[in-house]
């Protein structure tokens, strides 16, 4: 254990791992991914840090093939992610992370979240549960059914500090100045 590394803000006892790589991504450019982790409590942070940051942006990509779960999504901790037939908004708070993906990660992140509630309707007593877990099914249905090309969705990330981007050859991918 280092003891110059900072104490854990979680759990106050592990002494925090703090790592960053600069790493180059094509049509965007260079950033700094930072990783913070605590070994004692299993916390861990992460964030995208470009080394020029743009303006305030939104992009957006209509994913409407197989082809289109390959664009890649770069989000920072200070932007949010819409995909408006699903009803989906990812704001960011405190604890909100930047990371790299591609708009697959972004369906397969939401798919997650939608099990985990589907497993705490299950174990709900509210009556208004059974709704919600078709609700959460019909959505999973319509994320398998665009990843396997039978529907659309539409995939927006929109940035105040304009950290954030979707990139992708071949793509029509909207940059819109916030």
């Amino acid at each position: 254990m280092d003891e110059g590394s900072p104490t854990c803000f979680s759990c106050g006892e592990g002494r925090l791992s703090i790592t960053s790589t600069v790493i180059d991504i094509p049509h965007f450019g260079e950033v700094d991914l930072i990783a913070i982790s605590c070994p004692k409590c299993g916390y861990r942070s992460t964030d995208v840090i470009p080394a020029k940051a743009g303006p305030p942006a939104c992009h957006k990509v209509v994913i409407d093939r197989p082809e289109a779960l390959w664009a890649r999504v770069v989000r920072s901790s200070s932007s949010t992610v819409t995909i408006p037939e699903l009803g989906v908004r990812i704001d960011p708070g405190i604890a909100s992370e930047g990371y790299i993906t591609n708009a697959e990660g972004i369906l397969e992140r939401v798919k997650g979240i939608l099990k985990i509630m589907i497993k705490d309707f299950y174990n709900s007593t509210l009556e208004d549960d059974g709704d919600r877990i078709s609700r959460a099914l019909e959505l999973l249905d319509k994320i398998e059914a665009c990843k396997a090309g039978r529907t659309s969705l539409t995939l927006t990330i929109s940035d105040p500090e304009g950290n954030s981007a979707i990139i992708g050859d071949g793509l029509d991918i909207e940059a819109i100045p916030l």
